[in-house]
């Protein structure tokens, strides 16, 4: 016996559920994805928040200005963008000529500008000899822009706590007359002897730099407690290379700029000086 033939509307019916089940599986799907994204943008926002707080929380503690140019405790510890804080200017430094004020052994100072990896070695370093202080001159053999400054300090005790920076072409501040100049930047210190902080530049300020002076100091140090010395194992300069050193041509300048008056002046001296030569000869 033939099996019956199924009508249209069973068909229809069956149609119909399949239909529905369908869509309940595809509902299903949805709904689980959604839960699953929505999971991963919680977590994920999170992680933000408390990158963020931190960030603000440490930036509060640290947004205080320092007389004397400018300042307050500018650094990071991390950046999504690195290149951010420039590159190593240390092929640009002229390490032969570096100076060091107040070291206790001489020509110690040189040595803690130092290659990166090289930035760990704590058998050679620099310490003051008194007063908690030390000026370095840093010459450089090109133009360049300095934006960041890395230093391994060795420990809490010899950290310093205050840095300042001058742009000093003219290469003229010393200790006797420092106080005299006000100094482009100062920065507040915090400890670091891992080499994990970025101390920034008012980089405007230091665009053509062939000559820093950087005068570091311990701000609470007392003479009459036998306080400790300053001691850094590592300091490293980041930034970008400008251009060659430009030597600008006085005379050049001069006559951009010429007065004609300056010019009758300088013809008279020439012929008075020349009538003088005569006289003598």
């Amino acid at each position: 016996m033939a099996a019956p033939k199924k009508s249209t509307n069973d068909k229809t019916g069956q149609k119909k559920k399949k239909d529905e089940k369908e869509e309940q599986h595809n509902n299903s799907n949805t709904h689980e994805h959604d839960h699953n994204h929505q999971h991963h943008d919680h977590t994920h926002g999170q992680a933000c928040s408390h990158g963020h707080d931190h960030t603000h929380a440490h930036s509060h503690a640290c947004n205080h200005g320092h007389g004397g140019g400018g300042g307050g405790c500018q650094h990071d510890h991390e950046s999504n963008d690195p290149m951010s804080f420039g590159t190593s200017l240390y092929q640009f430094i002229d390490r032969k000529n570096i100076k060091c004020l107040n070291e206790s052994v001489s020509a110690a100072g040189k040595g803690v500008f130092k290659a990166f990896d090289d930035r760990f070695d704590a058998t050679v370093f620099v310490e003051s000899d008194v007063d908690g202080e030390l000026l370095f001159t840093v010459y450089f053999t090109a133009e360049v822009q300095l934006r960041s400054i890395q230093l391994t300090m060795h420990d809490q005790d010899s950290a310093p706590t205050l840095l300042q920076l001058w742009n000093d072409k003219a290469d003229k501040i010393d200790f006797d007359n420092h106080t005299e100049h006000k100094c482009q930047q100062s920065i507040e210190l915090a400890f670091d002897n891992q080499c994990e902080i970025h101390w920034k530049t008012s980089q405007h300020k230091f665009n053509d730099l062939t000559v820093l002076k950087m005068l570091f100091k311990k701000e609470d140090y007392d003479e009459d407690d036998n306080d400790t010395e300053i001691r850094l194992n590592y300091i490293g300069l980041k930034g970008d290379y400008k251009g060659p050193k430009s030597r600008r041509a006085v005379h050049t300048i001069y006559e951009a700029a010429a007065n004609p008056n300056d010019h009758a002046t300088v013809t008279s001296a020439q012929q008075k000086n020349e009538a003088k030569n005569n006289f003598i000869g």
